[in-house]
């Protein structure tokens, strides 16, 4: 079989290229990545594959390529490069699949509520976990959904151990807080904005204030989301920059960080289920909202309402 893979976002990057290495190397395939998935699908050694000059030009690419079968994509937030290579599959009658990654926004990434979204859905849609096909199956109803287990996680996890049997690594006892650009991003390839009440800012100001008051002697370490700004927190910190140790993370491995820290907090983004992977037991979820629910489904994870209720945790 012949098969285009084509991705841009962070998240579904790891999930599909973790799929490709561990299922699709007897295939023969091509892969179009842009963004942070050029780094992603270099680290796995799929650099052979990856076939540049096309981003933009999917007409252009089933032009030279005219044999391939099936177009399998990742499709996020931030590009809507895969939905365009998805809608030239369809004009070819090439079968078409989008693997899924987290567990939000499933027919938001194809434009729903327009009228028109249900054109833009692919022949299947692939979820990684028992939960989000769950999910899926409510959202999408009579589309087919394709459980295909998540080659990323079983990966992390291997991948973990041998990176802790083979460094030195320090006990630092670190709070590590895992940033997400939900106030900045927050608009989709339609044009649609996300109005959600949950804000990285308020978030971590609330969290600086607590470990403020309580006198806290680790260290605060923040790990930048790959589309934040490094500067985006500057006027926040400078108000606990005297009672707290804030450190910004310069780590380009995730797994450095999560090592180092006893404590970690996120909002809802993919690194929390990471953690978690890891063997952390400290893993927290904070949404200062009673109606939203983190959706990562682990039960582990402390998914917390009030700040003050991180003393139960320690």
């Amino acid at each position: 079989m012949n098969i285009l893979v084509v991705s841009y976002d962070a998240g579904g990057s790891e999930i599909i290229s973790a799929y490709i290495k561990k299922k699709l190397l007897k295939n023969n395939y091509l892969c179009v990545v842009g963004g942070p998935a050029v780094n992603i699908f270099k680290k796995r050694g799929l650099d052979k594959n990856i076939i540049g000059g096309f981003n933009n030009n999917p007409k252009g690419f089933f032009e030279k390529y005219n044999k391939i079968d099936l177009i399998l994509a990742g499709v996020g937030w931030v590009s809507d490069m895969s939905m365009n290579f998805l809608e030239e599959a369809k004009k070819r009658n090439i079968k078409t699949a989008v693997y899924l990654d987290h567990w939000v926004d499933y027919r938001e990434r194809f434009g729903y509520p327009r009228i028109d979204w249900k054109k833009k859905l692919p022949d299947e849609i692939w979820v990684g976990d028992k939960a989000a096909f769950k999910i899926a199956k409510k959202q999408f109803l009579r589309e087919k959904i394709r459980l295909v287990p998540n080659e990323f996680f079983k990966e992390i996890k291997l991948v973990y151990k041998k990176f802790v049997a083979q460094n030195k690594i320090e006990n630092k006892h670190n709070i590590l807080f895992l940033s997400e650009p939900i106030s900045e991003g927050g608009i989709n390839i339609f044009g649609d904005k996300d109005d959600s009440r949950r804000d990285e800012h308020y978030i971590l100001d609330k969290l600086l204030a607590y470990f403020s008051d309580q006198k806290e002697k680790r260290a605060f370490i923040i790990r930048f989301h790959p589309s934040d700004r490094h500067h985006k927190y500057d006027a926040i910190l400078s108000k606990y920059k005297n009672n707290l140790t804030i450190l910004k993370s310069e780590n380009s491995n995730l797994f450095v960080d999560i090592s180092e820290a006893d404590l970690i907090i996120g909002i809802e983004t993919m690194a929390l289920a990471v953690a978690v992977l890891c063997g952390k037991s400290k893993v927290v979820s904070f949404i200062p909202d009673e109606s939203i629910v983190c959706p990562v489904p682990f039960k582990i994870i402390k998914k917390i309402k009030k700040v003050e209720d991180l003393a139960k945790i320690g």
